[in-house]
């Protein structure tokens, strides 16, 4: 077999095994759809009474989509969770760590602190997204997304150096005469044992 024979053999296989995997059905990813988004791209926490949504379960959500290729439920998911954690604009603002009903029955952000797990999965979702779909707004929302972190939820630690904080501020703990409160900021911190 001639040498330009194999290669074009070889492409049309990669060809065909890309057609095959871009055509896979995940039932688990149809399932987590269908019990877990509701139809405007919110990831409802079923553990919960009061059906609330964190920023986490949104981070999730986003990479279960990217995973499974489903970029239409990405979108969704990234509009909902940059409109209702986000004030509109993930790259001005950090996205909220929870949502949902309050004492008044509004539909609205319940504590507006950074969960900085979910910020950072959301950051890489849409730098892979941008990659993976070659979407400059997907990589230049990630990269802003990513500055913004590090401006907000990342502490220079005398003596460690740079550290990423569990959120923005207040949901560290300090430990005070054997009690724990999460009334700390920056520079109430404590790093445990190894």
């Amino acid at each position: 077999m001639s040498a330009t024979l194999k290669r074009l053999t070889f492409g049309m296989l990669l060809l065909c095994a890309f057609g095959a995997a871009a055509a896979c059905e995940w039932p688990a990813w149809q399932q987590y759809k269908q019990f877990y988004i509701s139809d405007e791209g919110r990831v409802i926490d079923p553990s919960s009474p009061n059906r609330i949504t964190t920023s986490e379960g949104q981070s999730y959500g986003l990479f279960f989509a990217l995973v499974a290729n489903d970029r239409p439920t990405f979108d969704k998911l990234l509009e909902w969770t940059e409109n209702n954690l986000a004030a509109g604009d993930l790259s001005a603002h950090l996205p909220a760590w929870l949502w949902g009903e309050d004492d008044k029955k509004r539909w609205t952000v319940l504590d507006t602190n950074t969960a900085s797990d979910a910020d950072l999965w959301i950051a890489y979702n849409l730098l892979e997204a941008g990659r993976l779909w070659k979407s400059r707004r997907y990589q230049t929302l990630g990269t802003l997304l990513l500055q913004r972190i590090g401006r907000e939820e990342v502490a220079d630690i005398p003596g460690l150096g740079l550290m990423l904080l569990p959120a923005r501020s207040g949901s560290w703990r300090k430990i005070t005469g054997g009690s724990i409160r999460a009334t700390c900021r920056r520079s109430c911190w404590r790093v445990l044992p190894p």
